[in-house]
């Protein structure tokens, strides 16, 4: 099979089965990464962390100067985070940022670890990180998100000052950790003249 059917074969495949076999039929080919890469995605994303977290290491271990590599480093970042495993995440992220300035993966690596920093509680060490990756990245897409959890560290930090012992749950948008959205208030009402 040439590799445009196999290409196919990946983005049809409907379930983690599929994309195995698509790894063992087509292992020695050009096709096999991505399927590996794609097969790591559906992991993560089925909340099956460690087996995700496996994946990426052995394409890393298989591929390892294959230019999706960095892809496969940041992917076992995020499966240590989603374990709950966060000092060890933000081990990982901090040494994917040293070993690659200038990928275009390092803003997610940057978020990442800032977003760790505020899950373990060192809001200022986060706010430090999220103030200057804005900094350093005015225009940059990723901007608009770090402004966001920058917003969610000051609520947690001032909800811990209050002596608060819960704050706000937060929730995943993307790859980073947002607050709860407020309910919105009712407009107020108009009165008649």
């Amino acid at each position: 099979a040439d590799e445009i059917t196999k290409l196919v074969s990946i983005l049809t495949a409907r379930n983690t089965d599929q994309l195995q076999q698509i790894i063992t039929r087509f292992g020695s080919t050009p096709t096999a990464p991505i399927a590996m890469l794609t097969l790591a995605a559906q992991l993560y994303s089925a909340g099956q962390y460690e087996q995700a977290q496996a994946q990426y290491t052995q394409f890393g271990a298989k591929y390892p100067e294959h230019p999706m590599r960095t892809s496969a480093e940041l992917g076992v970042a995020h499966c240590i985070e989603a374990g709950g495993r966060l000092e060890e995440a933000l081990d990982a992220f901090d040494r994917f940022i040293k070993a690659n300035p200038g990928n275009f993966l390092l803003p997610l690596a940057q978020l990442g670890a800032a977003r760790c920093l505020t899950q373990l509680g060192r809001y200022d060490e986060a706010r430090t990180r999220y103030e200057d990756f804005i900094a350093a990245n005015p225009k940059n897409g990723w901007a608009p998100v770090a402004e966001t959890a920058l917003l969610f560290v000051d609520k947690e930090k001032r909800a811990l000052q209050a002596g608060q012992t819960k704050a706000p749950t937060p929730v995943m948008v993307t790859s980073e950790v947002l607050p709860a959205p407020a309910p919105t208030p009712a407009p107020p009402a108009e009165k008649a003249p």
